[in-house]
């Protein structure tokens, strides 16, 4: 036997318009609904990103380094 509810079960076109990701983003930031919940993430910008010492920039190049200079090494032998 088939279900009831089987047929049409796609929603009804509502009357909402579509607002894209970018525009939602853009009217949370704007209102600064984000910084207002305890506990959320600050919103971190590109600068801050960019910022590391030179310290962890040499540690993140010999984490990559060293273990495809073995593997390389490995393999050639």
């Amino acid at each position: 036997m088939a279900r009831k509810g089987a047929k049409g079960t796609k929603n009804p076109p509502s009357d909402q318009p579509e607002i894209s990701e970018q525009e939602q983003r853009r009217i949370i930031n704007e209102t600064g609904l984000l910084n207002q919940l305890p506990g959320s993430p600050r919103h971190v910008t590109r600068e801050e990103e960019e910022e590391t010492p030179l310290a962890e920039e040499l540690l993140n190049a010999l984490l990559l380094i060293v273990p495809f200079t073995f593997l390389l090494v490995m393999m050639d032998v």
